[in-house]
């Protein structure tokens, strides 16, 4: 018989994973808007195809701090018996610290094993 704080915990890892994707979908919004505005702006050198950097702006790290936090709130009361939705949630954490210019954290992330 389940507790009824391990579905409370179960409940609120996922509104904390939902939160943590909202904040994600809203960056990208900024993201894009902001890269709107650099291109209406002049061309955009980017000085190999494909490929440039561009510096965020704050609201836009904000959003990924908080998506962050919420994928480390989330991570603490995710059961570990389910290794499928840890994988996403890691994978989504690398992501976020990527972003952040934040490697260390992200390989630290992408080494776990989930077992």
């Amino acid at each position: 018989m389940k507790r009824a704080s391990d579905a409370d915990d179960r409940d609120e890892a996922r509104n904390l994973s939902d939160q943590g994707v909202a904040c994600l979908r809203l960056f990208q919004e900024v993201v894009r808007e902001h890269l709107r505005r650099l291109q209406a702006a002049g061309p955009l050198g980017t000085g190999t195809v494909g490929r440039f950097t561009l510096s965020l702006p704050p609201q836009a790290v904000e959003l990924l701090q908080q998506a962050r936090d919420h994928y480390l709130a989330t991570l603490r009361l995710m059961p570990t018996e389910d290794p499928g939705s840890l994988a996403v949630l890691h994978h989504q954490l690398e992501s976020v610290y990527k972003s952040l210019d934040e490697v260390e954290r992200a390989d630290g992330i992408s080494c776990r094993t989930l077992v």
